[in-house]
């Protein structure tokens, strides 16, 4: 989840799709979703999908078209999702499930 000050329009959002190009660097593309629809609002709550994970990525991406990102939230890493975990709580994940994410990734 991403909270960014300003808005991202549909044409915005388009490019982010389509493997954007920023300083040289291509990107795989990124799904966004506004999560929230408050125009009046100065910052906006987005559901961001990465395929890469390029260092700082979405907050370039979200630069480039003018927004700038006050708070970044996790909730998932490929399979693993952050479900109803508490701040501060863990949860271990089970070794073959670990196993077969490694596999999957072709290392």
């Amino acid at each position: 989840r991403v909270r960014a000050h300003g808005r991202l329009s549909p044409r915005d959002l388009a490019w982010m799709a389509k493997s954007p190009v920023i300083d040289g660097i291509r990107y795989r593309g990124a799904k966004i979703e506004e999560e929230n629809e408050t125009s009046m609002a100065a910052n906006a709550w987005y559901r961001v999908t990465i395929f890469e994970g390029k260092n700082r990525e979405v907050r370039r991406l979200f630069e480039h078209c003018g927004c700038i990102v006050n708070r970044l939230i996790r909730v998932q890493y490929g399979p693993f999702t952050l479900g109803r975990l508490e701040p501060g709580d863990i949860r271990e994940i089970p070794a073959r499930e670990v196993e077969n994410f490694i596999q999957g990734m072709g290392a």
